[in-house]
C-alpha cells in the first residue's frame, strides 16, 4: 500500500480514552493508506501508552521548563504548565511544519485550548482538535456549572480566538450546545465514539432473571454513587422486583464498601445482585448494556460525555443522570433522561419505581437517548474530525438535540 506519512497526531497525555481516541484515529487513517506519526509527551511514552499502535513517535519533556509570555505568570499553576506544553507543541510543529500536511488534536482540553486560545499566532501547521468538555457556553445555555467565573471568561476568550487563527480548520465538541453557542462555522458537533460490538460467545455475566434489569457499568468509584444506589434499591425492590448489576473495577476504597454493604448484603440473599468487579472487554460491555433495562449514572462531577451514557443511548436504554451536576444538566438541557435529584430519596424512589413497573415508559426514554446518542460510531466521528482535511465524505446529519 502506498502511505503518506504528513499527518501528525498529538496527544501529549495518556489517560481517560484518550489512547482510544488516537487508535480510533490511527486505524481510519491507516484504512485510508495513510501512515500517521504521534508526538507525544516523554511520560506517555516511557510509559508505553501508545507502543499498542506503532506509530512512529516523537516525544517531548513536559517537565523541561521553556520561555513563556510574562502575562502568563498571572495565571494558575495548571494554566502555566499547560501553556509550556503548548508552546513545547508548537515548536515542534514549526521544525517539521514543510513535511507536515495537518496536525490533529483528539482530545483539546480546555485547559490547553485556553493556552492555545491567547496566543496570537497560533500553530504553524493547519489543525485540527476535538475539546470534550467546554465550559464557556453553559450558563448561558441554563446550564448549572461549577466552573469558576473568571475560568469561564478565559475560555470564551480562548475560543473566540482559535477559531479565528487561519490554521484553524476545525474545532469539533462532544456538546452539540457548545457548537450552537459557537456560531461558527469552524466549530461542529463531534460525536462521542463508542463501537457497538457483537459476539457469537454466549455470556453468562448476569443472573438468569425476569425482573428488570438495573446496570452501573465502568470504573466503579466514589463518583458514581453505587452505595447510595445499591441502599435506595434494596427498598424499591421490596414492592417493585428488579435486579441490580454492578460492573466494572472499583478502587479499593468502594469494593472495601461494597463488601461491607447491607444493602447489598440484603440484595444477594433474595439473589437480586450480581457484583462483577473487574474490567471488562468491550465484547462482556455490550453484552451488559444490551441485557440492561436501566442504565444508572450517579457521576456528580462528569460533564460532556460519559462512556456509559453514551453506550446506554446506543443501545437504546434509559440512562438515570442527577439533577444537581453538570451531566445531568446538560442532559436535561438536550433532552434526554430521566434526570433525578441525587439528594432526594424520594424522588429517586419513585423514579425508580415508575421505571421498574412501566416498561413503555422505559421504551420511550430509550428511544429519546437513542436519538441523541445512535450516531456516536467511530466511523462518524472520524468524519466530522478528518473531512476538514479532505480525507472522508460529509458525516450524515444525525439528530443531538431535541427541537
Amino acid at each position: 500500500m502506498n502511505t503518506k506519512s504528513d499527518i501528525l497526531i498529538v496527544e501529549p497525555d495518556h489517560g481517560g480514552h484518550r489512547v482510544n481516541h488516537v487508535g480510533i484515529i490511527t486505524r481510519h487513517l491507516r484504512s485510508k493508506g495513510i501512515e500517521p506519526r504521534l508526538l507525544t509527551s516523554a511520560k506517555s511514552r516511557t510509559a508505553g501508552a501508545f507502543d499498542q499502535f506503532e506509530l512512529t513517535t516523537s516525544c517531548f519533556d513536559e517537565e523541561t521548563k521553556t520561555a513563556i509570555p510574562i502575562y502568563t505568570r498571572v495565571l494558575p499553576k495548571l494554566l502555566r504548565q499547560q501553556f509550556m506544553i503548548f508552546q513545547k507543541i508548537s515548536e515542534h510543529l514549526q521544525s517539521i511544519r514543510d513535511t507536515t500536511r495537518c496536525a490533529i488534536f483528539p482530545t483539546l482540553q480546555a485547559s490547553g485550548l485556553i493556552a492555545a486560545g491567547v496566543d496570537r499566532e497560533g500553530f504553524s501547521v493547519p489543525w485540527v482538535g476535538v475539546v470534550m468538555a467546554p465550559g464557556a457556553h453553559l450558563r448561558e445555555c441554563s446550564i448549572k456549572t461549577h466552573h469558576w467565573a473568571a475560568e469561564l471568561w478565559l475560555q470564551r476568550k480562548a475560543y473566540r480566538g482559535l477559531v479565528k487563527q487561519s490554521n484553524c480548520l476545525c474545532i469539533g465538541s462532544f456538546d452539540p450546545l457548545f457548537a450552537q453557542w459557537m456560531n461558527d462555522p469552524k466549530v461542529v458537533y463531534c460525536p462521542d465514539p463508542v463501537e457497538i460490538t457483537s459476539s457469537e460467545k454466549e455470556h453468562t455475566l448476569v443472573t438468569n432473571t425476569d425482573q428488570p434489569v438495573v446496570l452501573v457499568a465502568g470504573s466503579i468509584d466514589k463518583r458514581k454513587s453505587v452505595c447510595e444506589l445499591a441502599a435506595l434499591l434494596e427498598e424499591v425492590s421490596r414492592t417493585s422486583p428488579l435486579h441490580l448489576v454492578i460492573a466494572g473495577k472499583p478502587s479499593e476504597a468502594i469494593r472495601a464498601k461494597l463488601e461491607s454493604s447491607p444493602a447489598i448484603k440484603s440484595l444477594q440473599q433474595t439473589n437480586s445482585i450480581d457484583l462483577i468487579l473487574r474490567r471488562l472487554t468491550d465484547f462482556e460491555m455490550d453484552h451488559l448494556f444490551q441485557r440492561a433495562d436501566i442504565v444508572w449514572s450517579g457521576n456528580l462531577r462528569a460533564y460532556g460525555s460519559s462512556g456509559a451514557v453514551v453506550r446506554a443511548g446506543m443501545h437504546g436504554k434509559p440512562v438515570v443522570t442527577m439533577k444537581n451536576s453538570v451531566l445531568g444538566n446538560w442532559m436535561e438541557g438536550v433532552g434526554g433522561g430521566p434526570v433525578a435529584d441525587l439528594n432526594s430519596a424520594t424522588e429517586l424512589r419513585g423514579l425508580f419505581e415508575k421505571l421498574v413497573s412501566d416498561p413503555v415508559y422505559r421504551r420511550l426514554l430509550g428511544e429519546q437517548n437513542y436519538h441523541l446518542f445512535g450516531g456516536n460510531t467511530e466511523l462518524n466521528y472520524c468524519s466530522v474530525l478528518l473531512n476538514q482535511i479532505g480525507l472522508t465524505r460529509p458525516l450524515p446529519k444525525v439528530a443531538c438535540a431535541k427541537d
